[in-house]
């Protein structure tokens, strides 16, 4: 490592240290309008959670009719098939 390169080493060292210590003095807090919108936000993910809630229990309800009508199917063809009298 050459001298050119512990100035240049130095000196982005130097500006790093004077952007970190000018953003730990910048206040922590977040403008009112992004906030709104943060908080707007994470309404529409509660609201969207909800529905996915009642879309996959819906869906739950339909895969357990279509369960019981296919067994409902199947008990009447073998019903059918065991059934000697039947033309």
């Amino acid at each position: 490592m050459t001298s050119y390169d512990c100035i240049d080493v130095k000196k982005r060292m130097a500006k790093l240290e004077k952007t970190v210590s000018f953003l730990m003095r910048k206040p922590a807090t977040m403008p009112p309008e992004k906030e709104e919108m943060l908080k707007d936000a994470l309404s529409r993910v509660g609201v969207l959670e909800e529905e996915l809630s009642e879309a996959k229990k819906a869906l739950q309800e339909a895969l357990d009719t279509q369960q019981e009508l296919q067994t409902y199917i199947d008990n009447k063809k073998k019903k059918k098939k065991c059934n000697p009298f039947c033309w």
